[in-house]
């Protein structure tokens, strides 16, 4: 089976540019993608619940990158925190705890995600350490800036302050899974 991200992720991602970027910024981004991506994804209705090719979002993702700098993985993983997890916090009205939101990882992921999975596998009272299991081909970007950033405004969303989300291991550099280390007051 080949790997998939919901809909969300791409929605969110498009928003941000068009956004941040303005026409120009979306025209450069589209021109330098594959068209039939454009034509048939990017320019087109996105489901939000709907299943997309995971490479279409990681070739966005690369040529985001390549036109606007590493920090748009980072926004573009603040965003899709801040427009979806409205669900969870609602359902978590009474807790104002980022270690509650965030410890529900392994569910989250498979919110975005159709393969791989996302564990956290040390606690503490401010703090996490969580790793990712992502399929072969997952681009730096979606690593250390997408999740990165998804983390930081998860930690915001839940009442918390960012004291620290780092990207500790990646597949990138030839560890097995991408290790962050997550710490909030």
């Amino acid at each position: 089976m080949a790997h998939n991200h919901r809909g969300m992720l791409l929605t969110t991602a498009r928003a941000l540019v068009k956004e941040r970027f303005g026409a120009a910024g979306w025209s450069k981004l589209c021109a330098s993608l594959p068209k039939e991506d454009v034509s048939a994804v990017w320019e087109g209705l996105i489901l939000p619940t709907g299943w997309y090719d995971a490479e279409v979002m990681w070739r966005f993702l690369a040529a985001a990158e390549r036109a606007f700098g590493p920090d748009v993985g980072e926004a573009i993983g603040r965003r899709t925190a801040e427009g979806n997890l409205k669900t969870y916090l609602d359902a978590l009205r009474d807790v104002h705890d980022p270690g509650v939101l965030l410890g529900q990882a392994g569910r989250l992921w498979q919110e975005y995600n159709s393969e791989g999975s996302m564990e956290v596998v040390e606690r503490a009272t401010k703090g996490l350490r969580i790793v990712t299991h992502a399929p072969p081909g997952v681009p730096r970007i979606f690593c250390a800036g997408l999740i990165v950033g998804w983390g930081s405004a998860a930690i915001e969303a839940a009442g918390g302050k960012v004291k620290r989300v780092e990207h500790a291991t990646c597949v990138h550099d030839g560890f097995s899974n991408c290790e962050y280390i997550v710490e909030w007051e």
